[in-house]
C-alpha cells in the first residue's frame, strides 16, 4: 500500500473509496502475494497522470525483480514505461 501511496486508506471500507482508490487497492492486493507471473488488465484505468506514473514504476520494479508481467492497456505511455516487448492489436 505504501508503494502505491494509499497507506492512509487502510482503515477505510472499500465502499468509501473512489474508483481510482479502488483501482490502486486492487493492484496492491495483487502485488501482496508472491508471484512469478502477473497479468494486468488496464491497471491505469481511472487514475490521474501522477498515479499512472506511480503504477508504472511499481510494475517496472516487479519486472526488474524477475517477474513476468502481461499487461493489456490502451495507454502508450504506460506500455512505454513498463514493457520490454509489446504487441499491438488493431482491427482491420
Amino acid at each position: 500500500m505504501a508503494a502505491l501511496g494509499i497507506s492512509d486508506l487502510q482503515n477505510r471500507f472499500v465502499n468509501e473509496l473512489s474508483s481510482g482508490q479502488t483501482q490502486l487497492l486492487s493492484l496492491a492486493t495483487a502485488l501482496v502475494r508472491p508471484f512469478d507471473v502477473l497479468i494486468l488488465d488496464e491497471p491505469e484505468q481511472r487514475l490521474d497522470a501522477t498515479r499512472r506514473a506511480l503504477v508504472a514504476s511499481v510494475v517496472r520494479t516487479e519486472i526488474d525483480r524477475g517477474a513476468t508481467v502481461v499487461i493489456a492497456s490502451h495507454s502508450t505511455d504506460m506500455i512505454e514505461a513498463i514493457a520490454d516487448r509489446s504487441v499491438s492489436l488493431a482491427e482491420s
